[in-house]
Order: C-alpha cells, then structure tokens, then sequence
C-alpha cells in the first residue's frame, strides 16, 4: 500500500512538474521535427512498455515537419495512448488504439481512437481540465494526463477535442500547425 501510494504520489510530481515546464516554455525550446518519425517512436516506446498493446498507426506518405518542443510533443502522445491504456479497463489483448496522422494545408490532425468505454459527452469539457477525471475513470489518477494533452496542443498552437470514437470509445483529436 505504501509503495503503490508513494507511486502515485510520484506520477502526480511529475506531472505537475511537466504541467509547470509547459506553463513556463519558450520558443528557444523549439526545433523542426520530423513528427511522423517522433510518433512512430512513442509508438514503439509504448508496445515495448504494454507487451499486450498493439497500436494501429496510420501516417500520411508525404510526413510532415513541425515546428515544436520534443519534449512536449512526447508528453501529449505518451499520456493519450497511457491514458487509452489504462481507462480502458479491458485487457491489453483487447484493447484497440488507433492513431491516424494527416496533413490538410497548414495543418496536422492526428485522431487517436480507442475501444473503451469512452467519456461521457457532459464530461468531455471538464475531463481536459487539471485535477479532474471523468466518472469511468479506473485506478488512481491524479487528473493531470489529458490537461497535459491541452496544454501542449495549446502550446504548439494547436487544439485538443475529445469526441466519440468509431471504436465506441474515445476520440481525441489534435491539431497542431505544420511548417511549411
């Protein structure tokens, strides 16, 4: 009890610490990025981690670069795909999680979809808020993961909207401004 609670107690420091480094950021963070290859990354980060997890991941041909802060950026991506883990509550083997990344002008729009059980459409606007979780939420969270997900679209110049998935779950979409 008293590792699992020191455990949690870590993961909310952390979080506050990324949510602060956010609030604090400036633009001499920021680099060109290939940001098909820096998904691609997360994503095998994350099948390593989730032995039981296979992500689908769609990428457009021609990749896109972004003009973002790594760090961030693997923040957003690492607490969508931790979050469709773990609220999920169905075994790995599954769980369905989808990534699709595409490029319509100047901008990026990736859809990461699940099979969960999703979040209810009067909660979707509080959910992304810090300290808050839905009422489907399982395990102990701290409600710092999907406001670390606004925070850095928001960041990037870019948006995050949390809708219903063709999965039956969860959909949360990202836009973020590419450079041209």
């Amino acid at each position: 009890s008293v590792i699992s609670d020191q455990d949690r107690l870590l993961s909310a420091l952390e979080s506050l610490r990324l949510l602060a480094r956010g609030d604090l950021s400036d633009g001499e963070m920021f680099e060109e990025i290939d940001f098909v290859q820096l998904i691609r990354d997360i994503v095998a980060y994350h099948n390593n981690q989730f032995k039981d997890l296979n992500i689908d991941l769609h990428l457009p041909s021609d990749p896109p670069l972004a003009h973002a802060w790594r760090e961030g950026i693997t923040v957003l991506f690492r607490n969508l795909i931790e979050n469709a883990y773990v609220h999920a509550n169905t075994p790995g083997k599954d769980l369905k999680i989808e990534i699709y990344v595409g490029v319509s002008g100047k901008e990026i729009r990736i859809d990461v979809d699940d099979n969960g059980p999703g979040i209810p459409e009067n909660e979707r606007g509080s959910v992304i808020d810090r300290f808050s979780r839905g009422s489907k939420a399982v395990g102990s969270g701290t409600g710092l993961g999907l406001s670390l997900v606004k925070q850095q679209a928001e960041l990037h110049g870019g948006s995050a909207f949390i809708s219903d998935s063709p999965l039956n779950g969860t959909r949360v979409t990202i836009t973020l401004p590419v450079v041209i």
